[in-house]
Protein backbone atom coordinates (compact mmCIF):
# COMPACT_ATOMS: atom_id res chain seq x y z
CA UNK A 1 0.00 0.00 0.00
CA UNK A 2 1.17 3.68 -0.94
CA UNK A 3 2.00 5.51 1.73
CA UNK A 4 -0.85 8.51 2.40
CA UNK A 5 0.94 11.59 2.99
CA UNK A 6 -0.98 13.78 6.03
CA UNK A 7 -2.64 16.92 5.07
CA UNK A 8 -3.13 19.11 8.29
CA UNK A 9 -6.74 20.11 8.93
CA UNK A 10 -7.81 17.00 7.93
CA UNK A 11 -9.03 16.21 11.28
CA UNK A 12 -11.40 19.64 11.58
CA UNK A 13 -12.39 19.37 8.16
CA UNK A 14 -13.80 16.10 8.80
CA UNK A 15 -15.13 16.94 12.18
CA UNK A 16 -16.88 19.85 10.32
CA UNK A 17 -18.82 17.63 7.24
CA UNK A 18 -22.10 16.70 7.59
CA UNK A 19 -21.50 14.13 5.26
CA UNK A 20 -18.83 12.64 7.70
CA UNK A 21 -19.35 10.74 10.64
CA UNK A 22 -17.05 10.66 13.80
CA UNK A 23 -18.99 8.88 16.20
CA UNK A 24 -21.56 6.20 16.08
CA UNK A 25 -23.51 3.52 17.64
CA UNK A 26 -24.30 0.17 16.58
CA UNK A 27 -27.74 0.43 16.33
CA UNK A 28 -30.57 1.19 13.38
CA UNK A 29 -32.14 4.16 15.22
CA UNK A 30 -28.68 5.96 14.83
CA UNK A 31 -28.25 5.12 11.19
CA UNK A 32 -31.69 5.43 10.14
CA UNK A 33 -31.32 9.24 12.18
CA UNK A 34 -27.81 9.59 10.46
CA UNK A 35 -29.55 9.58 7.02
CA UNK A 36 -32.46 10.74 7.43
CA UNK A 37 -34.37 7.97 6.17
CA UNK A 38 -35.10 4.40 6.89
CA UNK A 39 -33.42 2.27 3.66
CA UNK A 40 -31.30 -0.86 2.87
CA UNK A 41 -27.41 -0.16 4.04
CA UNK A 42 -24.95 -0.48 1.77
CA UNK A 43 -21.67 -0.06 2.57
CA UNK A 44 -18.00 0.16 0.57
CA UNK A 45 -14.91 -0.96 3.07
CA UNK A 46 -12.17 0.97 1.30
CA UNK A 47 -13.54 3.83 -0.82
CA UNK A 48 -10.62 5.44 -2.21
CA UNK A 49 -11.42 8.57 -4.13
CA UNK A 50 -15.09 8.40 -4.12
CA UNK A 51 -16.21 7.86 -7.68
CA UNK A 52 -18.21 4.79 -6.97
CA UNK A 53 -19.57 6.05 -3.85
CA UNK A 54 -20.78 9.13 -5.88
CA UNK A 55 -22.26 7.60 -8.88
CA UNK A 56 -23.49 4.51 -6.19
CA UNK A 57 -25.54 7.31 -4.68
CA UNK A 58 -26.72 8.46 -7.79
CA UNK A 59 -27.86 5.50 -9.32
CA UNK A 60 -29.40 3.44 -6.53
CA UNK A 61 -31.14 6.39 -4.55
CA UNK A 62 -33.46 4.02 -3.20
CA UNK A 63 -30.25 2.91 -0.43
CA UNK A 64 -28.43 4.78 1.89
CA UNK A 65 -24.37 4.46 1.04
CA UNK A 66 -21.80 4.18 3.95
CA UNK A 67 -18.16 4.80 2.30
CA UNK A 68 -15.19 3.73 5.06
CA UNK A 69 -11.72 4.06 4.80
CA UNK A 70 -8.68 3.81 7.57
CA UNK A 71 -6.97 7.19 6.21
CA UNK A 72 -8.84 9.94 6.80
CA UNK A 73 -6.81 11.89 3.95
CA UNK A 74 -8.45 9.66 1.43
CA UNK A 75 -11.93 10.32 2.82
CA UNK A 76 -10.87 14.06 2.56
CA UNK A 77 -10.19 13.66 -0.92
CA UNK A 78 -13.08 12.19 -1.93
CA UNK A 79 -15.06 14.88 -0.44
CA UNK A 80 -12.99 17.38 -2.22
CA UNK A 81 -14.01 15.79 -5.66
CA UNK A 82 -17.52 15.08 -5.45
CA UNK A 83 -18.92 16.54 -2.48
CA UNK A 84 -19.54 20.27 -3.72
CA UNK A 85 -21.22 19.19 -6.95
CA UNK A 86 -25.12 20.50 -7.34
CA UNK A 87 -25.76 16.63 -8.24
CA UNK A 88 -24.39 15.26 -5.39
CA UNK A 89 -26.96 12.24 -3.40
CA UNK A 90 -27.77 12.97 -0.09
CA UNK A 91 -27.62 9.04 0.84
CA UNK A 92 -23.97 8.84 1.24
CA UNK A 93 -21.90 9.42 4.30
CA UNK A 94 -18.22 8.80 5.20
CA UNK A 95 -16.69 7.47 8.11
CA UNK A 96 -13.05 6.47 8.74
CA UNK A 97 -12.75 2.98 10.06
CA UNK A 98 -10.81 0.05 10.10
CA UNK A 99 -12.36 -3.30 8.73
CA UNK A 100 -11.66 -4.69 11.92
CA UNK A 101 -14.02 -2.14 14.21
CA UNK A 102 -17.43 -2.69 11.92
CA UNK A 103 -19.01 -4.78 14.66
CA UNK A 104 -18.29 -1.32 16.88
CA UNK A 105 -20.06 1.01 14.65
CA UNK A 106 -22.81 -1.24 12.81
CA UNK A 107 -25.50 -3.91 14.01
CA UNK A 108 -25.67 -7.54 13.44
CA UNK A 109 -28.00 -8.09 10.58
CA UNK A 110 -27.97 -4.77 9.15
CA UNK A 111 -26.23 -4.69 6.16
CA UNK A 112 -27.51 -5.55 1.99
CA UNK A 113 -24.20 -5.69 0.65
CA UNK A 114 -20.80 -4.98 1.85
CA UNK A 115 -18.64 -4.30 -1.62
CA UNK A 116 -14.81 -4.74 -1.16
CA UNK A 117 -13.12 -2.61 -4.14
CA UNK A 118 -9.34 -3.52 -4.91
CA UNK A 119 -8.07 -3.84 -1.61
CA UNK A 120 -4.82 -4.70 -0.55
CA UNK A 121 -3.59 -7.98 -1.61
CA UNK A 122 -1.26 -8.50 1.33
CA UNK A 123 0.63 -10.57 -0.98
CA UNK A 124 3.33 -12.02 1.76
CA UNK A 125 1.81 -15.34 3.59
CA UNK A 126 2.71 -13.99 6.74
CA UNK A 127 0.17 -11.04 6.12
CA UNK A 128 -2.45 -13.14 5.17
CA UNK A 129 -4.65 -12.47 7.81
CA UNK A 130 -4.54 -8.89 6.55
CA UNK A 131 -6.00 -9.33 3.07
CA UNK A 132 -9.93 -8.37 3.88
CA UNK A 133 -11.23 -11.73 2.64
CA UNK A 134 -9.64 -13.67 5.37
CA UNK A 135 -11.48 -15.73 7.50
CA UNK A 136 -11.55 -13.43 10.29
CA UNK A 137 -12.69 -10.73 8.01
CA UNK A 138 -15.47 -13.06 6.66
CA UNK A 139 -16.70 -14.06 10.23
CA UNK A 140 -17.73 -10.35 11.22
CA UNK A 141 -19.27 -9.47 7.25
CA UNK A 142 -20.79 -12.94 8.02
CA UNK A 143 -22.71 -11.33 11.37
CA UNK A 144 -23.27 -7.89 9.43
CA UNK A 145 -25.25 -8.90 6.68
CA UNK A 146 -28.98 -9.99 6.33
CA UNK A 147 -30.22 -12.64 5.50
CA UNK A 148 -30.21 -12.24 1.46
CA UNK A 149 -27.27 -10.38 1.64
CA UNK A 150 -23.76 -10.75 0.28
CA UNK A 151 -20.51 -8.93 -0.35
CA UNK A 152 -19.08 -7.96 -4.22
CA UNK A 153 -15.48 -8.36 -3.93
CA UNK A 154 -13.00 -7.14 -7.34
CA UNK A 155 -9.62 -7.31 -7.84
CA UNK A 156 -7.01 -6.70 -10.24
CA UNK A 157 -4.56 -9.22 -8.36
CA UNK A 158 -4.58 -12.89 -9.62
CA UNK A 159 -3.37 -14.58 -6.64
CA UNK A 160 -5.70 -12.64 -4.81
CA UNK A 161 -8.66 -13.36 -6.65
CA UNK A 162 -8.26 -17.49 -6.36
CA UNK A 163 -6.90 -16.85 -2.65
CA UNK A 164 -10.34 -15.15 -1.96
CA UNK A 165 -12.74 -17.38 -3.90
CA UNK A 166 -10.77 -20.42 -2.11
CA UNK A 167 -11.29 -18.83 1.07
CA UNK A 168 -15.38 -17.78 0.70
CA UNK A 169 -16.05 -21.43 -0.54
CA UNK A 170 -14.05 -23.18 2.58
CA UNK A 171 -15.53 -20.87 5.12
CA UNK A 172 -18.63 -22.12 3.73
CA UNK A 173 -19.69 -19.20 1.80
CA UNK A 174 -22.19 -19.49 -1.65
CA UNK A 175 -20.42 -18.20 -4.53
CA UNK A 176 -23.19 -16.28 -6.40
CA UNK A 177 -20.59 -15.55 -9.57
CA UNK A 178 -17.47 -15.78 -9.87
CA UNK A 179 -15.39 -13.89 -13.34
CA UNK A 180 -12.03 -13.57 -13.55
CA UNK A 181 -12.55 -10.78 -16.10
CA UNK A 182 -15.84 -9.11 -15.73
CA UNK A 183 -15.37 -6.69 -18.66
CA UNK A 184 -15.64 -10.17 -21.01
CA UNK A 185 -19.39 -9.90 -20.23
CA UNK A 186 -19.79 -6.72 -17.98
CA UNK A 187 -22.70 -6.54 -15.73
CA UNK A 188 -25.58 -3.91 -16.89
CA UNK A 189 -25.00 -2.47 -13.28
CA UNK A 190 -21.56 -2.14 -13.11
CA UNK A 191 -19.99 1.22 -11.77
CA UNK A 192 -16.45 1.39 -12.26
CA UNK A 193 -13.92 2.65 -9.56
CA UNK A 194 -10.93 5.05 -10.48
CA UNK A 195 -8.85 2.22 -10.57
CA UNK A 196 -11.13 -0.12 -12.28
CA UNK A 197 -11.29 2.72 -15.35
CA UNK A 198 -7.35 2.69 -15.01
CA UNK A 199 -6.78 -0.98 -15.04
CA UNK A 200 -9.56 -1.59 -17.45
CA UNK A 201 -7.65 1.23 -20.32
CA UNK A 202 -4.39 -0.74 -19.70
CA UNK A 203 -5.90 -4.32 -20.17
CA UNK A 204 -6.01 -5.77 -17.04
CA UNK A 205 -8.50 -8.16 -16.26
CA UNK A 206 -10.52 -6.99 -13.40
CA UNK A 207 -11.92 -9.73 -11.38
CA UNK A 208 -15.16 -10.31 -9.15
CA UNK A 209 -16.72 -12.43 -6.98
CA UNK A 210 -20.42 -12.54 -5.43
CA UNK A 211 -20.97 -14.82 -2.45
CA UNK A 212 -23.51 -15.04 0.45
CA UNK A 213 -22.52 -16.01 3.81
CA UNK A 214 -23.81 -19.53 4.82
CA UNK A 215 -27.30 -19.85 6.41
CA UNK A 216 -27.79 -19.90 10.32
CA UNK A 217 -28.76 -23.22 11.56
Amino acid sequence: MARIRHIPGTHDMLLTNPYVITRAEPTLAFWQNCFGANRPLRIEVGCGRGRFIYAAGQTCPDKNWLALDIVPEIIREALERYSHRADWPDNVRFMACDASELLRILPAHSVERIYLHFSDPWPKKRHAKRRLTAPGFLAIYRTLLQADGDVLFKTDHDDFYAYSLQTFAGNGWQIGSANRDIYADLPADNIATEYERRYHRQDIPIGQIIARPPEER
